[in-house]
């Protein structure tokens, strides 16, 4: 035994100084051109050597400092470059012929990618003789034994060139992997992309370790980054220059996989980006996506159990079947988040409902090449409620499809159409507003060409009520459809919440920005309307209005300087409370038969309007005991009005007028009429005929409101 022992150890012994006296007299000189030669026939590049790497036996693996492959000039190429590096290999499954990498390590790796400025077009295969080509007899059995052979092997070879390529066969299903390893470390690498347009994209501050890639084992995987995206081309260097940047931030990678074969299965996978500079703002940061599942080799089928994205504003959950050759996805969606925080991070900010700052969005989502469709749609955002689908199409070679079906619930936009501290802007400032957007206006003009690239869209909606203050409309039911920048609203049907109807057809061109609109109010309630618009109830009937107008529908400034069209007014059994004071305040009047009426059988008041100038004539008033007949002009682009009626009652007639901007609107009674009622009677009467003025006015305001309400004032 003794014996045995020292034996052991002498050929140990001996076979160490063979392997020591074996490394001294490697030629590396011979292994460097080895693998120059062999990478060079791989990928047409040698990998160089600055200094001749060290190679070891126990273990088995090699020792190297600078390296350098490829060469990307000014006009393109890829280059990789390295300050140092080491790969060991595991011993004793070299001795079953099985190849386990035990470390690979690379320090400050260097990859250069230059996109060609002008790539050279692509040149057609030289024909080749006929009398060479071979033809099988296969594809062309009858041609043997017809003269028409050849007429028959065109019309299959033309038939064959209109079938769809065969779809590839999945590849056989891997048994192994191409190498184990047990760790891989890559410190401080970096990678600088330029495209043929200029752009750049460099990645800098690159650490990666992946630990125990192995079959049937778990594999951690760890990688982290910093980017800059840009439109120039910048110097690259260890740090990522992010002045001037397009986007830049940083970006961290984890994961835990399992090779079974065909199956690479995935948990505890997480990216997390933390955008720095650019279109994303920072506030969006950090945003993380976690998820869980399988993915098969063979055929790229991805099963995926979890996938959840996390932002400081929403998270969103999607689970289900995609296909990654030809992309496709079947299953869910889901989106939670603050709506406060989401508007803000668009930049706009609207007053809170007390107790509500909820979103909630579901879906079932399918994904095939050239549509997406969301089915069993559910939408909550406050007490805001949504459901129906929606379909969007992405045909090759037409515009965007987009085709929805919804029903939402009661829509308040009162929270958020008011900002909590928005600063009050004066006529002035706001007069200025509009003046830049006219001229912006006249100075883009239509683009045809991109209205045909517009989207088609058909969409059906039902909406239980929209309201604002205190106005509401109810009941809607509308349907949109139209393609390449010209939409027909075919219907719209709703009903006000103050009482009365509306309907009403129209169209839109984007391509020269026009609109045209065919509406029917009836049985409009004025007097809860006016209270709805803030302008206090002054007047009362049941007003109708029928309209057929075109504008231009750019802006509003745009709309008002462009109506035109035609259109009425009529209202039934109207009420007007003041007038019923004017005989009182009228002395003439005291003892004709009493009180001047107050209610009115119709008014009516036909319009025509060319660019924003509306002409209503003739306005006509009916009653048993008064008449009324005027006419009124109102431009929309100055914002004025100027308005005469004569009103005949009780052997009278009494001239009202109506003056001055929309705003502010001057109400009164002609003063030539008090000046004729003070020569027949004392000159107190005089202040009797201002009085009477006064209480016109007031007779007159409500029909100012409702001019007002009419406008959008």
């Amino acid at each position: 035994m003794k014996r045995m022992f020292i034996w052991i150890l002498g050929s140990i012994a001996v076979l160490a100084v063979a392997a020591v006296i074996l490394i001294s007299r490697v030629d590396t000189d011979f292994v460097v051109r080895q693998i120059a030669d062999a990478t060079a026939k791989a990928t047409g590049q040698p990998l160089k050597f600055d200094t001749p790497p060290g190679i070891s036996f126990f273990p088995p693996g090699v020792n190297f400092g600078q390296a350098h492959w490829g060469n990307a000039d000014d006009a393109q190429g890829v280059a990789i470059a390295v300050k140092s590096g080491m790969a060991q290999l595991e011993l004793s499954p070299l001795l079953t012929g099985n190849v386990v990498v035990r470390e690979i390590r690379l320090d400050s790796p260097v990859v250069e990618i230059r996109e060609s400025k002008s790539p050279a077009p692509a040149q057609p295969a030289p024909e080749q003789p006929k009398a060479d080509t071979p033809k099988p007899a296969a594809s062309k059995p009858n041609a043997a034994k017809s003269g028409t052979g050849k007429a028959d092997a065109a019309k299959t070879e033309s038939a064959a060139a209109e079938q769809p390529a065969p779809a590839a066969k999945p590849a056989a299903e891997p048994a192994t992997l191409p190498i184990e390893l047990k760790r891989l470390v890559l410190r401080q690498g970096s990678v600088n992309y330029t495209s043929a347009a200029g752009q750049t994209l460099r990645i800098n501050d690159v650490n990666l370790s992946v630990e125990n890639l192995r079959i049937g084992q778990e594999a951690t995987v760890q990688c982290d980054f910093s980017f800059a995206l840009g439109d120039k081309q910048a110097n690259t260097g260890a740090k990522a220059d992010t002045q001037g940047a397009n986007m830049s931030g940083t970006l961290a990678f984890t994961s835990r996989l399992r090779y079974a074969p065909p199956q690479l299965l995935f948990r505890q996978t997480a990216l997390t980006v933390t955008p720095l500079t650019g279109a994303l703002p920072k506030e969006a940061g950090p945003l993380q996506l976690t998820c869980e599942g399988t993915l098969r080799l063979t055929d790229l089928q991805l099963q995926l159990t979890r996938a959840i994205l996390n932002t400081p504003q929403a998270r969103m959950t999607i689970s289900g079947e995609a296909a990654l050759g030809a992309p496709t996805f079947n299953g869910s969606l889901e989106i939670e988040g603050s709506p406060q925080k989401l508007a803000a991070l668009a930049g706009h900010k609207f007053k809170a409902v007390a107790g509500k700052d909820e979103l909630r969005f579901r879906t079932m989502l399918r994904y095939v090449p050239n549509a997406m469709n969301l089915s069993q749609m559910q939408l909550q955002v406050d007490d805001i409620s949504l459901r129906g689908g929606l379909r969007f199409e992405f045909p090759a070679d037409a515009p965007l499809g987009i085709t929805a079906d919804i029903q939402a619930g009661a829509i308040n936009l009162t929270p958020y159409l008011s900002t909590a501290d928005a600063p009050a802007q004066d006529a002035k400032s706001q007069g200025s507003s509009e003046a830049d957007a006219a001229h912006a206006k006249k100075a883009g003009k239509p683009d045809a060409a991109a209205a045909q690239k517009m989207p088609s869209l058909d969409i059906r909606a039902k909406i239980a009520a929209i309201s604002k203050g205190g106005l509401q409309v109810k009941d809607i039911a509308l349907a949109l459809k139209g393609e390449k920048g010209h939409y027909a609203l075919n219907s719209l049907a709703a009903s006000l919440g103050s009482g009365g109807s509306i309907k009403a057809t129209g169209s839109v061109n984007m391509a020269n920005e026009t609109c045209a609109i065919k509406a029917l109010a009836a049985d409009v309630d004025l007097g809860p309307l006016l209270v709805a618009l803030g302008k206090g109830r002054t007047v009362d009937g049941l007003a109708m209005l029928d309209t057929d107008l075109t504008m231009d529908c750019g802006g509003a400034a745009e709309m008002r300087q462009s109506l035109s069209g035609r259109g009425l007014i009529e209202i039934r059994q109207l009420h007007v409370p003041a007038m019923a004071e004017l005989g009182k305040s009228l002395p003439p009047l005291a003892g004709k038969g009493g009180p001047l009426p107050d209610r009115f059988d119709l008014a009516r008041a036909p319009f025509t309007a060319k660019n924003g100038e509306i002409n209503a004539a003739p306005i006509t008033v009916t009653s048993s005991s008064l008449n009324a007949a005027g006419k009124a002009r109102i431009s929309l682009p100055r914002q004025n009005i100027d308005a005469a009626m004569d009103i005949k009652t009780l052997g009278l007639t009494i001239p009202v007028t109506a003056k001055g901007p929309l705003s502010d609107i001057s109400y009164g009674v002609d003063p030539k009429f008090a000046l004729d009622m003070a020569k027949s009677l004392p000159g107190a009467l005089i202040n009797t005929g201002k009085q009477a003025g006064g209480t016109t006015k007031d007779a007159a305001k409500g029909a100012g409101g409702l001019v007002r309400g009419i406008l959008g004032r």
